[in-house]
């Protein structure tokens, strides 16, 4: 690659592929390819994922895997795309915790008054109001910094741009078919249609099934404009006239279709919290995706061959957090690319990067 710009291939048009090709532009200042496959045959999760981003883990109430690390990242490059492709992209909402017992109030109160790293992220209850009424018995408290990214926007408006500039193409790839004619590297950013592939590597792509319900109300002034959580999640748009509630998990199915009794249990989860807003009445979407995981639940980031297949990079595992660390996994698959291209890093030490990769 020595003495002229490397040509790459990005296989996977979702989010950890347009990422990457965001990144490259921007920091290597390459133009690279994406060849996706048909919509029918490998719909890609982040089309139908909410694309919420949130820095605090609720389960124990810490922050998220190096929050502070991810959240500045992210909000830098998708201001950035939105600057790019003209079209608001992240909208921040603060978001109300229902706490679920006294313990859990009690831990959250110790938490906000000490120096705990979760603190900078948190905020008692007496913050803000919800909107609206909200069932809580032990109480709630607040993340003022999170929101979503409209993901579908991002990815329509990337793809248009790619397509414009002749370098999008509808096609399937696998790794036996080895590095194209016209290419010096292969980023394989396929979500689960990577799985067999990169199981004979020992990496373990864990297909994720998850639903999400997008809710227009006639009457929307009853409706919260805050993010709500309580099990599951309530989430208002920025246009001010629809919800998204959302989202299950289940790992036992892995086709991108939707359920009833997925709807249903969205909806009780919700009448907890709301039930004086008529959420099933006023379902106007149902959409299932398949997110890709990985079992420690990093992503897949790195060269996972690098002496037989010293081209094939991969991205994958973003999971149900995808949104805030894909910028992350973009910008190490770039670190990892130019780190190889200069030949400083040794290719057994990009193989760690994140431990889901083992040196091989």
């Amino acid at each position: 690659m020595a003495g002229e710009s490397p040509r790459v291939l990005v296989v996977g048009g979702g989010l950890a592929g347009l990422l990457a090709v965001e990144l490259l532009e921007r920091r290597a200042g390459l133009q690279a390819v994406v060849w996706a496959a048909a919509e029918s045959r490998h719909p890609a999760a982040s089309q139908v994922a909410a694309g919420m981003f949130n820095p605090v883990s609720f389960r124990r109430l810490l922050p998220v895997w190096e929050a502070d690390r991810h959240m500045a990242l992210a909000e830098e490059v998708y201001r950035g795309l939105e600057n790019r492709l003209g079209v608001p992209l992240w909208h921040e909402r603060p978001l109300f915790k229902r706490f679920p017992n006294l313990d859990y109030a009690n831990l959250w109160a110790e938490r906000v008054e000490s120096d705990h790293p979760v603190s900078k992220w948190i905020e008692s209850s007496e913050w803000r109001e919800t909107g609206g009424a909200v069932l809580a018995p032990f109480g709630g408290g607040w993340v003022p910094k999170a929101g979503y990214v409209d993901l579908q926007n991002l990815i329509a408006r990337f793809r248009e741009a790619l397509h414009a500039s002749g370098r999008w193409e509808t096609r399937e790839w696998f790794l036996a078919d080895g590095l194209p004619s016209g290419f010096d590297l292969v980023l394989d950013a396929r979500g689960v249609g990577a799985k067999s592939d990169l199981a004979s590597f020992g990496l373990d792509v864990r297909p994720n099934h998850g639903e999400v319900l997008t809710l227009e109300p006639s009457d929307r002034n009853a409706w919260p404009d805050a993010l709500l959580n309580h099990k599951k999640w309530l989430l208002p748009l920025a246009d001010g006239q629809r919800w998204r509630l959302g989202a299950t998990y289940r790992w036992d199915l892995t086709e991108p279709i939707t359920h009833a009794e997925a709807r249903a249990e969205l909806i009780a989860v919700m009448e907890e919290l709301r039930p004086d807003l008529p959420f099933a009445d006023v379902v106007v979407e149902h959409v299932a995706g398949i997110r890709p995981a990985s079992p420690d639940r990093r992503p897949m980031v790195g060269m996972p061959d690098p002496e037989k297949r010293p081209w094939y990079h991969v991205i994958n595992g973003l999971g149900t957090r995808g949104v805030l660390v894909g910028p992350r996994a973009a910008a190490e698959f770039h670190s990892t690319f130019v780190e190889k291209t200069q030949a400083v890093v040794d290719p057994e030490v990009i193989c760690q990067r994140f431990r889901t990769f083992k040196a091989r």
